[in-house]
Parts: structure tokens; sequence; C-alpha cells
């Protein structure tokens, strides 16, 4: 459990504040600004792994792994290229849909933005 706490305060030192709540907070309920959603690279996943925002809303993914990781879009839209510890990544989501999305360098970890108004 001291391990779990330890990761929980590593993730909001290393990601800062989030507007619009916590992090991997969803932007689907209510309206307002667009909102920054934030998604942890830890233990060889993504978390959450299906995050639901808004049109307009960004995502940010932060690797807490010690391996190096990617957040690629499986249709090739967008790519974080390498992540490093502590490195992070931002997307944009503009237009409804579903965007899936996985690690080149360990395709098993994969993860899905849905984007609905």
């Amino acid at each position: 459990m001291a391990r779990i706490a330890v990761t929980a305060l590593l993730a909001l030192l290393v990601a800062g504040p989030v507007s619009g709540g916590l992090p991997g907070s969803s932007g689907a309920a209510g309206g307002g600004a667009p909102r920054l959603h934030r998604v942890i690279i830890e233990d060889f996943a993504f978390r959450p792994q299906r995050l639901e925002v808004r049109p307009g809303d960004s995502v940010e993914w932060v690797n807490l792994d010690l391996a190096p990781h990617t957040a690629s879009d499986v249709d090739g839209a967008w790519d974080s290229g390498e992540l490093a510890r502590q490195a992070s990544f931002r997307a944009s989501f503009g237009a409804a849909g579903n965007f899936a999305y996985l690690c080149a360098f360990h395709p098993m970890m994969r993860g899905e933005i849905v984007v609905a108004p």
C-alpha cells in the first residue's frame, strides 16, 4: 500500500495541476473551456486505459516507468515519439471519434481516447 501512495504522490508531483479536475478526469459532462486530461504510463500500462473527453480537450501522457514508451495512434494520426522516464506528450482532439493507441515498443500496451460532445 505504501508503494501505491508513493506512486500517486509522484504522479501528482510530476504532473502538476490539471485544468478541470483530477488526473484522468473526464470532460464529457458539463460545458466550459477545453480541459487537460492526464494518462499516466506506469507498470507497462496506460492509466486510465480508456478516457472520455470533449472535442477541443487535450490529453497529456506522462511516463513514470523506467522503460521508454510511446503513445502512438494506431492509424498514424499522432505519435509521441520516445518518452523517457518523466517525459510527457500532449495531443488535442478537435473532432468526435474513437482513437485507439498503443506503445510502439510494447504493443500489448493499448489505450483508447473517446471524443464525444
